[in-house]
């Protein structure tokens, strides 16, 4: 056994505290995080704190790391507003700006399962459930992408949107 460095040229941005789920045998799914060096050389006052939104990675926007190509890609996921919101940049801030998550692979539903975090910078916790839904191969004999631009979808508030067949997962 040894280690070894992964190039990371074209990879996700610094961050604290996000989370790594395994998908499968080659990807691995980045999620979540805080990026504190954002909050400016003053620290946390009058004039940074109306920019908190930046100082967090998104949920709706993950990144996947392809061990066998050697290669990240930004991701795009819908995200679906509960009903009765009208202001999806909102939304996702109240929801999807979170730091030091836990998260595990749920093969049989082809989703990743989101526990929890935190925006510590502002004092928030979070005690709740995302699930954010991996969609299938376009065909039976593609299994290298699980995620493709905007084909996820993230669902809130604890309601889990129903099973999905995991067949076609890789081994």
């Amino acid at each position: 056994r040894r280690w070894s460095s992964v190039e990371n040229r074209l990879g996700p941005p610094p961050s604290v505290g996000p989370c790594l789920v395994p998908l499968g045998s080659w990807q691995l799914l980045l999620l979540g995080g805080t990026m504190p060096h954002r909050i400016g050389a003053n620290g946390i006052n009058i004039t940074s704190l109306p920019t908190w939104q930046n100082w967090y990675a998104r949920l709706d926007r993950p990144h996947l790391y392809d061990a066998a190509t050697r290669t990240w890609s930004n991701e795009s996921t819908l995200v679906q507003p509960p009903p009765g919101v009208t202001d999806l940049e909102e939304h996702v801030s109240e929801v999807y700006l979170r730091s030091h998550i836990a998260a595990a692979f749920v093969p049989t539903r082809r989703s990743v399962v989101v526990f929890g975090g935190c925006r510590y910078f502002t004092g928030e916790y979070f005690h709740d459930v995302l699930e954010l839904r991996l969609p299938g191969p376009l065909h039976a004999e593609q299994r290298s992408s699980l995620l493709g631009p905007g084909n996820a979808e993230v669902t809130a508030g604890g309601v889990l949107a129903g099973d999905l067949r995991g067949e076609d997962l890789p081994p």
